[in-house]
């Protein structure tokens, strides 16, 4: 199978775990329903640029404070819809920095259960990094400081509490995180935030027919998929439309999204230029029409609109164009596939997956703002390549699912059980890595400090998965198909830096990095699935990075039952 060719999953099933909403309609025909009953309220949104936050500086720290709320968000006109988020809103905040600076937050809890705040596509310490090991309780302050040291580059953050990464998320727990560095600030391109530069977060969400969010809501759909909705949001808003200046703009891409897959295009196959990934700048802008993005990748994208004057563009998920019908194996859409059988798709498919379907609009203006960037530049910078001859080791990640167990009360985890306390009949999908789900008490790889490592990850699964690593920034070496193919290089626009990385069913991918900088014997650091119900099922697994002195006593240590399991032993006030 060509990676062109990928296939989707989906889930839409039973109950909320944050925010109680009047249970929706299970039926298809009722979703159709309440999403036309909505739709009205779509037209004419306007863009919603995230607003920049202002830190203190405090001791030559520039401190950023916000507190985590229970929110009411106008998402769709006249109607309130409870949301969770970073601040007084839908989302949170843009945070922006330059390279060299030291930051810290103060971060406040102020819902009635526990969350975290990861920083993704951060290089930082263990102990900040935000993961299911930093958990904030209830009315406590988490402090966090480290000092910025990496490229140029569009990251974010979310909530990363076990077992609930996905129910926070989808929620509208999440913000950009963008790192300023001498090379962004020389470059002929956009950036004046929210005029030429704009962040653009993609989602997919359900609603009830009060314009409430439904999560895992009970249906009679699969749930080995990831949660998947019918209504897109960009920013926190169905399908807007952006007032831009008729020159060259900049759009920072970000699929937040938990389990959906996009691939962007303009309509009319305009052509756009891809100038950086998830952790930085390419060597040159790569010309494109379309560009594949997982759960938690980023693209930096350029668009020349000068000579499109008083033109209304359209930006689109071209998905039709990939999905493999013939993978069905004869399955009628819109049933549920049996789980545990050998086809390549074992999980059911939702609609939008076999459509072209809206994203947002950009309503170009007559006039150019000042300053205005017209030309795309032909060179951007130099990446190093990491040679794979420095690798001292390589390391191998199988990504699978079993099926056969039975889904209940009991033994499924309680996210997915029905508000009414009813019960599920049907076959649980585990998704693991290595044959084993997550244990906060099992590290799973120990890693040297300053090491060079290829990563090998196969994904024997019959779903795709976006796998990501925590702290570093990877390059891809290669993409092999389970047809025996030989291993091809990375198209163009995948041989910058990346923290995620999208892997087709039966596609293997090896990554290099290099571990260096920040070591630590106790707090590790998590890899996993990005699409965030695999997460939160067990798709996920934990590596510490050692100082080399300290490499032999932490294994004996491990190896030996020595270890204390951690908890939630962030700092908080």
């Amino acid at each position: 199978m060509q990676r062109r060719d990928f296939i989707k999953t989906s889930l839409v099933a039973s109950s909320t775990l944050l925010i109680s909403c009047k249970e929706g309609d299970s039926a298809k025909s009722n979703v159709e329903s309440v999403v036309n009953k909505i739709k009205a309220t779509y037209a004419n949104q306007e863009f919603v640029t995230p607003p920049l936050i202002e830190p203190e500086l405090i001791n030559g720290k520039k401190i950023f404070k916000f507190s985590i709320n229970e929110n009411q968000s106008e998402i769709f006109r006249g109607k309130q819809t409870k949301v969770l988020g970073y601040g007084n809103s839908m989302l949170g905040p843009t945070v922006r920095v330059d390279d060299t600076d030291n930051i810290g937050f103060e971060i406040t809890n102020n819902l009635k259960v526990n969350t975290t705040t990861h920083f993704h596509g951060l290089h930082l310490p263990a102990k900040v990094d935000g993961g299911p090991y930093q958990i904030i309780p209830p009315r406590k302050t988490w402090k966090p400081q480290w000092k910025i040291n990496q490229l140029a580059s569009t990251q974010w953050y979310h909530p990363h509490l076990e077992g609930y990464t996905g129910d926070q998320v989808y929620h509208g727990m999440a913000g950009f995180f963008i790192i300023d560095d001498k090379v962004s600030k020389k470059l002929p391109i956009p950036k004046e935030y929210g005029v030429d530069d704009f962040p653009v977060v993609v989602q997919d969400r359900r609603f009830d027919k009060d314009g409430q969010l439904l999560y895992l809501n009970r249906g009679d759909y699969d749930l080995s998929g990831g949660m998947k909705g019918e209504t897109i949001l960009v920013n926190g808003r169905p399908v807007p439309t952006l007032q831009a200046h008729s020159q060259v703009i900049r759009l920072r891409i970000l699929n937040g999204s938990n389990a959906r897959i996009y691939n962007f295009g303009f309509e009319g196959d305009i052509e756009f230029y891809q100038i950086a990934s998830d952790g930085g700048f390419l060597e040159k802008p790569v010309k494109l029409t379309r560009v594949l993005l997982g759960p938690a990748e980023r693209v930096e994208i350029l668009i020349n609109l000068s000579n499109l004057k008083g033109q209304i563009l359209n930006l689109k998920s071209f998905s039709a164009e990939y999905y493999d019908k013939n993978k069905l194996y004869g399955h009628k859409f819109g049933e549920p596939f049996k789980v545990g059988g050998t086809g390549r798709l074992a999980h059911s498919v939702d609609k939008l997956d076999m459509k072209t379907f809206d994203i947002m609009s950009i309503e170009v203006s007559k006039e150019a703002s000042a300053n205005a960037i017209n030309t795309i530049p032909s060179f951007l910078t130099k990446i190093d390549r990491i040679k794979e001859s420095d690798a001292v080791k390589t390391r191998n990640f199988g990504l699978t699912v079993m099926s056969g167990f039975k889904i209940n009360r009991r033994n499924f985890m309680s996210m997915f059980v029905a508000t009414d306390g009813s019960k599920f009949h049907g076959e649980k999908m585990l998704h693991l890595i290595n044959g084993v789900k997550m244990d906060m008490a099992v590290i799973n790889e120990i890693v040297k400090k300053g090491d060079t490592e290829i990563w090998r990850i196969t994904n024997g699964a019959h779903t795709t998965h976006p796998f990501h690593i925590h702290d570093i920034q990877f390059q891809i070496l290669d993409r092999e198909q389970g047809d025996g193919s030989d291993a091809t290089p990375p198209s163009e626009n995948e041989r910058g830096w990346k923290d995620t990385v999208l892997l087709l069913p039966e596609e293997t991918v090896r990554v290099i990095a290099k571990f260096d900088h920040y070591a630590d014997t106790q707090y590790p650091y998590m890899y996993h699935c990005h699409i965030l119900e695999h997460e939160d099922e067990g798709m996920m697994g934990q590596f510490l990075v050692v100082e080399p002195k300290d490499y032999d006593a932490v294994i004996s240590d491990i190896d030996n039952n020595k270890r204390i399991p951690l908890q939630s032993f962030c700092k908080v006030d």
